[in-house]
């Protein structure tokens, strides 16, 4: 049986990277998602409306990352 080969340096670092980045997105939209239901129960739509299109944004910040990235 051959050993596998280790990965590049630079591909988990890569990877690692992109972990951070992805979960500081996730846990931005999950913050978001609190404001925008504390501005509706609040009654304070334009609190809840600009939440949205933050979120709106790490969306496509988010799908942009992975057109960068693509598909390996």
């Amino acid at each position: 049986m051959a050993r596998p080969h280790p990965e590049p340096r630079a591909a988990v670092t890569r990877s690692s990277s992109i972990l951070v980045y992805m979960l500081l997105l996730v846990s931005l939209q999950i913050f978001l998602l609190v404001v925008a239901l504390e501005g509706l129960l609040g009654n304070e739509p334009h609190l809840a409306r600009n939440a949205a299109l933050l979120s709106l944004g790490l969306f496509g910040s988010s799908l942009a990352m992975r057109w960068f990235v693509g598909d390996e």
